[in-house]
């Protein structure tokens, strides 16, 4: 079985979230399965394409109900938020003030290249 720092990562952010034991059970098994599926690469190198491939492996190949792809999907998305937001705050601490005045640019830029969306950034820059 895969044991990592990664799960003891997930294990710790399900608990901070307060999500029940048994939503942190699944996450785990989820996400171990995913992993073990891509052949042990991490999943930060792995992306869109990947969940994507896995999500109609289970549907065509393993024949699950949509509920279980759905459960499967769920924590693929936490896992990829919670690694998403480590990144960012990794990124903040080492190179805002290096690169840019204002903690909060840096996390608006980042926000707008992953997400595109403009009116997001418009809101954004009217609270500041």
């Amino acid at each position: 079985m895969v044991k990592s720092k990664l799960l003891e990562q997930v294990r710790q952010t399900c608990r901070l979230h307060h999500l029940s034991y048994r939503t942190e059970k699944t996450y785990l098994s989820w996400i171990k399965r995913y992993i073990i599926y891509y052949r042990r690469r991490h999943p930060t190198d792995m992306g869109e394409q990947e969940i994507k491939h896995y999500l109609t492996y289970l549907s065509d190949k393993a024949k699950v109900a949509p509920s279980t792809q759905n459960q499967a999907y769920s924590a693929l998305l936490f896992l990829y938020h919670m690694l998403w937001i480590e990144n960012i705050q990794m990124l903040e601490k080492n190179l805002v003030g290096s690169i840019y005045s204002q903690p909060q640019n840096w996390l608006l830029i980042l926000i707008l290249e992953k997400f595109g969306d403009i009116t997001y950034l418009r809101q954004s820059c009217n609270t500041l």
